[in-house]
């Protein structure tokens, strides 16, 4: 039977690995795996949606998932079928988790000095992610629309879950001009949040 003195750190004892107790840090310490547990938990939800609505449409999986091991950011390839899948509900679905996997790294990076790509998925799904963005950006026609005072529907997907909300519902439906927290997602923008992302990866 634990006394209760013990008792207080019991949740957080379940997440030590060889740490000493008697280092009054292994709170902290074993809080930090809880944290990065949490992560892998989101980014491995976000890349299983993603291979979801991405396996749907043939050519994009052939171009993203021929090898699951080794995902790269080659330039997207051109054809009508880019303008086609563009305007389905599985893309907008798709760029929403592509969006969610990039806050949730980057969230889950700032003002930590752990290892940023704790498992094998977590990269994965960060290069997914990228080549999502960079069809995207290169599917949006005509000059940047950063600048461009214009409606947007904000895409970003909090933890209500993937369906929370009409006007996001509304947009998977219809479409329209995204953002996220406030910035339009144009063709620069991925680009912009990516050197982001890569400033804490190094």
């Amino acid at each position: 039977m634990q006394s209760k003195q013990e008792s207080p750190g019991l949740p957080l004892r379940a997440y030590l690995g060889f740490e000493d107790e008697s280092d009054p840090d292994w709170k902290t310490i074993a809080l930090s795996r809880v944290k990065a547990l949490t992560m892998e938990t989101a980014i491995l939800y976000h890349l299983l949606s993603l291979h979801l609505y991405i396996s749907r449409h043939a050519e994009l999986a052939e171009f993203l998932l021929p090898n699951p091991g080794g995902a790269s950011t080659r330039s997207p390839p051109r054809g009508d079928w880019v303008s086609r899948w563009k305007q389905s509900k599985d893309a907008r679905k798709t760029l929403a988790h592509a969006v969610a996997v990039t806050r949730t790294l980057e969230s889950a990076l700032l003002g930590t000095k752990a290892s940023p790509l704790p498992s094998p998925i977590t990269p994965l799904a960060f290069l997914i992610s990228r080549s999502i963005l960079t069809i995207w950006g290169a599917s949006l026609e005509g000059a940047c629309t950063c600048n461009v005072e214009e409606e947007h529907i904000d895409i970003d997907l909090d933890s209500e879950g993937l369906y929370r909300g009409s006007e996001l519902k509304g947009w998977f439906e219809k479409g329209g001009p995204p953002k996220v927290k406030g910035n339009p997602l144009c063709k620069c923008a991925g680009d912009l949040w990516f050197l982001r992302l890569e400033a804490l990866l190094s």
